[in-house]
């Protein structure tokens, strides 16, 4: 079985499907997203319903997902909200049972943060998530300027998204961050494994810039 990692999608449905049909993968393979899935993008309701449907889907709780989840909105969560309309109640009660991370033969896969000296079974919920809180938390552990990858020294590699790193995944210390910023009119990144490939589709637009202008009246 073949596995696809994919960054933080937010709402780019086509690009999505684009990168899916690129790498080839059927139904058989296992797709794991890192987290972030709405927000921001166009397409999240179209997201969520494909993931939510899609046999082998493996979906982890981002910062996103956890803003709605909480009911901590700000301007990307009330785009959704009116994006989702009557669905919105089913979206949150189908959050409630998204993992924190996933692992696994090759990689161990997590939204956001790792606390590099803990086994995974305990690290806090937010820290993986990359919530305020669990960013706040590592700014009292890491000395600033550093970031957790710096000190992580795991046999087994970690796959990321959360902080956007650039066009190209950023690879250090057995981790591979894989947010390129695709709701910014960057790119969707995905690894595939068990071969460590890299896929990537070039986003159509900026999203969120045109996201902001449409909905400011609704909102």
């Amino acid at each position: 079985m073949r596995k696809l990692i994919v960054g933080d999608i937010h709402g780019c449905f086509e690009e999505l499907m684009e990168l899916i049909q690129q790498s080839g993968i059927t139904e058989e393979d296992l797709l794991i997203s890192v987290g972030d899935i709405v927000d921001r993008g166009n397409q999240s309701k179209e997201v969520w319903q494909y993931l939510k449907k899609r046999p082998n889907t493996v979906v982890l709780m981002g910062n996103h997902e956890r803003k709605h989840q909480n009911q901590v909105l700000s301007y990307a969560q009330e785009i959704v909200k009116l994006q989702f309309e009557n669905e919105y109640p089913a979206f949150l009660s189908w959050l409630e049972s998204l993992p924190y991370y996933f692992e696994t033969e090759e990689a161990i896969i997590i939204h956001a943060f790792l606390e590099h000296d803990l086994e995974l079974s305990a690290q806090k919920p937010e820290v993986l998530a990359g919530s305020t809180a669990g960013e706040r938390f590592l700014q009292k552990k890491y000395p600033e300027g550093s970031f957790w990858s710096d000190y992580y020294e795991g046999n087994k590699p970690v796959i990321y998204g959360h902080h956007v790193v650039g066009d190209a995944p950023k690879i250090e210390q057995h981790t591979i961050g894989i947010d390129t910023g695709a709701c910014h009119g960057g790119l969707l990144t995905a690894i595939e494994l068990p071969g460590f490939l890299i896929h990537q589709v070039k986003a159509k637009k900026d999203y969120w810039k045109e996201q902001q202008t449409l909905w400011q009246v609704p909102v």
